[in-house]
């Protein structure tokens, strides 16, 4: 295709229809008197917007961190579009080398669902495409009460001793009973 250039040697050339994908664009100039040049470069067309998996891991008894993986490298962009329900969010930080992964580590109000919303564009690609709208969710239990009922000292240096771990988590009691080995101070 002939491009035609103004006085000032500019000149303007639309690509349609492009899928993604990466292309090698090549543009060969000839002068009034057949000198010529040709110069190419590189022309990555990207129009997905990231998709976020937001999931939770619930095993510190004290706070909650939501991990945002995405399916391509992603910045942070905006983060006042992260809202949390029942809890305060921490700082937001990338974890991993290849960008894919955020960490987003939230303390808890109280006992209960905790939400983590991401707001549109709160994340976006190279190409400075935006992430849709996510939420993670998980549920923060009181950890388990344990009360001792019953000590025992048996002549073997050993103690018995009788407890019960009652926990918010499906109403349920559990009891433990043992014997323990001990020793003496001197």
């Amino acid at each position: 295709n002939t491009i035609e250039v103004d006085a000032d040697g500019r000149g303007s050339y639309s690509f349609n229809n492009l899928s993604d994908g990466t292309y090698t664009i090549g543009l060969s100039v000839v002068d009034g008197v057949g000198n010529s040049e040709t110069v190419e470069t590189r022309l990555t067309v990207d129009t997905e917007d990231p998709q976020l998996d937001i999931s939770a891991d619930s095993s510190n008894t004290n706070s909650l961190e939501f991990i945002i993986g995405a399916n391509e490298p992603i910045i942070l962009a905006d983060g006042s579009l992260i809202a949390v329900t029942n809890g305060t969010l921490g700082d937001v930080q990338q974890i991993g080398a290849s960008g894919n992964t955020y960490l987003a580590p939230v303390t808890p109000t109280s006992y209960g669902p905790v939400t983590l919303d991401v707001g549109a564009h709160t994340f976006t690609d190279a190409a400075g495409n935006g992430n849709d709208v996510a939420r993670g969710s998980a549920e923060f239990v009181a950890p388990p009460v344990v009360q001792l009922s019953t000590v025992t000292l048996r002549p073997i240096n050993a103690v018995q001793l009788d407890a019960a771990a009652i926990g918010e988590e499906n109403n349920s009691n559990v009891l433990a009973s043992g014997l323990f080995a001990y020793e003496e101070d001197g």
